[in-house]
């Protein structure tokens, strides 16, 4: 396994069913010590969507992936807009080869 790609809130076909974040805590923890990549999909739940305080769902978990996808509400659905978040160890993302 070379990346960990997780939702951390599944969106509307799961009823906005959340994973453990203790548990979330774990596996990527357990993949960063493995020098693997951790990426959270916020696009359903980012930026405030999630309604625990803060823009991203990671941030009010505390959680600590490498990257964060996101979109929907940017553009308030007027037209498709996303985005990708590199955090701490993701600059392996950015690099070629």
């Amino acid at each position: 396994v070379g990346v960990f790609l997780f939702e951390p809130q599944w969106g509307s076909s799961r009823l906005g069913r959340t994973w453990p974040p203790a548990l979330l805590r774990e596996v990527i923890s357990r993949c960063h010590a493995a020098s693997r990549l951790v990426l959270c999909d916020e696009v359903m739940c980012g930026l405030g969507r999630h309604g625990h305080g803060s823009l991203f769902l990671s941030t009010a978990w505390d959680l600590r992936p490498d990257a964060v996808t996101f979109g929907k509400s940017m553009a308030s659905g007027t037209f498709p807009l996303s985005g990708v978040l590199v955090l701490h160890g993701g600059k392996t993302l950015l690099e070629h080869g």
